[in-house]
């Protein structure tokens, strides 16, 4: 049961911008120590393998944390569950700071940021599809993440600047601590859009309330469509600039995921707007095979390799984030409100999952095939699989 406070603001109001704002100012965090807290570790004398390892403490800690702290958002409030995210990262980000380069505390540190995103993002999903019109609902996701997208490209490059300054990897970790608390304050003064009725924590109930959402074959079929798209992404994210490395003709790899970041905030907007107007079913379908398309494609980068550089990293981050954000829209349309805290946490968990899984089968396949063939193998596999789990659903009484 929940009390909701159901008045709708339009697109641009101040509480939905303080919430996007926020939300990139978070991202931003998360994706300058994706990168660089790897190098930080091996500056500090760890190996490559430990470097790494935290890294993947991280992702563990935010998908194990996820399934406690995303219903909360359900129990206690869309709000407070942001506040606790932002917090939680501006203390990683301290933790950071006075870690010394040890290994023990940077392990907390990203125990905390790990808390601060299992926190975060299915709360501020769920908030902005609560104060928009239900006919702005797609675009409102779909600006949201396009913010998200322009977090990746921001939040990299400018570390690399403070990290070249004379106050280091220090400063950086202070300069996103104060992003964090920025980041809260931001979402400390938008008025709170749902009321839960109840406030204590029931472990009993936050279990049942999972089980539930997974009866619902609609809802579970959703998140193995999920599953599969980020399949397919974890192998790029992890490969793909080793893979291009390879090729005379492309003298800077990184601009890859360039054009995978500018196909991306495409993909955020066209797909966000077409949720409003057509069938959710059709879109995340057509995505999908987008998706997929660009992933294929790579094994033809021999033939012209900075053309088909860009035009696989235009492609594929059109189709996938237009295929997220379609998926998303088509999730939030099937799941009471009371449980959709609940719902998006296991969503952001089949992503990362996702990913996850990705880049191991890929790493494994490079025993016996090429790259080549591995990125037309598993582009196939994410246009083949929701298109099947597709096919066998009903069609959603709302689209």
């Amino acid at each position: 049961m929940h009390q909701s406070n159901t008045k709708k603001e339009h697109l641009w109001s101040k509480n939905y911008l303080f919430v996007i704002v926020a939300g990139g100012l978070f991202m931003i965090i998360h994706f300058a120590l994706i990168s660089f807290a790897p190098a930080y570790m091996v500056q500090s004398g760890y190996s490559s393998f430990m470097a790494g390892l935290q890294n993947t403490l991280y992702s563990m800690f935010c998908v194990v944390f996820r399934f406690y702290y995303a219903p909360l958002a359900d129990i206690r409030g869309r709000k407070r569950l942001m506040q606790l995210g932002a917090l939680a990262f501006a203390a990683g980000a301290l933790t950071f700071y006075l870690s010394a380069g040890s290994f023990a505390v940077v392990v907390l540190a990203r125990a905390l940021m790990g808390l601060g995103m299992a926190s975060y993002l299915s709360a501020a999903s769920c908030y902005v599809t609560e104060i928009v019109p239900i006919q702005k609902r797609g675009v409102s996701i779909g600006i949201q993440r396009s913010v998200y997208s322009l977090s990746l490209m921001l939040g990299p490059a400018g570390a690399v600047e403070i990290i070249r300054s004379p106050y280091g990897y220090r400063g950086l970790f202070l300069t996103l601590m104060v992003t964090g608390l920025i980041a809260f304050l931001l979402v400390t003064m938008v008025r709170d859009a749902y009321q839960p009725q109840k406030k204590r924590v029931n472990l009993v109930h936050i279990f049942k309330e999972y089980a539930h959402l997974l009866k619902n074959k609609q809802v579970a079929q959703i998140y193995i469509m999920l599953l599969a798209l980020c399949l397919a992404y974890g192998a790029v994210l992890s490969f793909a600039t080793l893979y291009l490395s390879g090729f005379e003709g492309i003298s800077n790899v990184g601009l890859f995921f360039t054009f995978y970041s500018i196909g991306g905030l495409a993909g955020n907007l066209i797909g966000g707007s077409s949720a409003d107007r057509y069938s959710l079913k059709t879109l995340a379908i057509t995505y999908a095979i987008v998706s997929g398309l660009g992933t294929s494609a790579l094994i033809l980068i021999p033939l012209a390799p900075f053309t088909m550089m860009w035009l696989t990293g235009l492609v594929g981050g059109f189709g996938f984030t237009a295929a997220l954000t379609v998926t998303i829209n088509w999730l939030i349309d099937i799941v009471p409100v009371e449980n959709k805290g609940a719902a998006l946490g296991l969503q952001e968990s089949s992503i990362d999952g996702g990913i996850a899984l990705g880049s191991l089968v890929f790493g494994l396949l490079t025993f016996i095939w090429t790259q080549g063939l591995i990125f037309l193998v598993m582009g196939l596999l994410s246009i083949s699989v929701p298109i099947w789990i597709a096919m066998s659903l009903p069609k959603p009484e709302q689209v």
